[in-house]
């Protein structure tokens, strides 16, 4: 039966889709380039320099963001054996957290547009889940449009706030223990532990710090944005 409730949920899933291809392509793309130019080639060979979004689409992450609103894109790989001197390990670095970069420089194009489209109240409702709920009443003339724009805008903030910092915490933790492997091989043994269980951990404990994290940085970074634009 077809209700509010029921069209609210689907236009909520239909905007954050659309938010996960956006952010998945580019920041996919984005990493695919950047190692590239830093000598690695391997994500381009297997086709990730594209911006056709049925390359980037992981379907385990999009299963979780239907059903957890949060999902993430195919991871894109690289080879740092191909990345070579001179200014290595700076290489490496971009390389490595080019995905981060991506997403975060989303966030920030999409919290000025939001602002930009609406004015500094929308700050308010920067929480997607809240957002629907309260958008009418602080803006009645809005049209359909720009509220499912509003949408789209808040959901491309916060997946790529926290894709970003997720991203940022495992290829911190793959870049560091390749480094020291690479030095002293005998680590090796502690990869596992390194690359995979210890990002796990810190994304499970500190979860709730990383969202009440977002949050307060996008109304900060928000109203610092709408001052230096001038706007209410």
């Amino acid at each position: 039966m077809i209700n509010i409730k029921n069209v609210e949920f689907l236009i909520g899933i239909i905007t954050l889709f659309l938010a996960y291809v956006i952010s998945t392509t580019i920041a996919n793309c984005f990493r695919a380039w950047v190692a590239n130019k830093m000598g690695d080639s391997t994500a381009k060979n297997e086709g990730f320099l594209t911006l056709n979004p049925l390359i980037h689409i992981d379907p385990v992450g999009l299963l979780f963001l239907i059903f957890f609103h949060f999902g993430w894109g195919r991871n894109v790989p690289i080879n740092p054996l191909n990345i070579t001197r001179p200014l290595r390990v700076i290489k490496l670095i971009f390389a490595y957290l080019s995905e981060t970069i991506a997403h975060f420089f989303l966030a920030l194009i999409s919290l000025i547009l939001l602002i930009g489209i609406f004015d500094a109240r929308i700050l308010e409702l920067t929480h997607y889940a809240m957002l629907g709920k309260n958008i009418s009443y602080l803006y009645p003339t809005a049209s359909s449009f720009f509220i499912s724009l509003a949408f789209i805008l808040v959901d491309l903030i916060y997946l790529n706030i926290i894709l970003g910092l997720l991203h940022f915490i495992v290829n911190s933790c793959r870049l560091i223990m390749f480094l020291v492997v690479e030095r002293s091989p005998e680590y090796a043994i502690y990869n596992i532990y390194i690359t995979f269980l210890l990002p796990v951990l810190l994304i499970l404990f500190f979860s709730q710090q990383l969202w009440f994290l977002v949050i307060n940085f996008v109304s900060y970074l928000g109203y610092l944005i709408a001052q230096i634009f001038g706007i209410a």
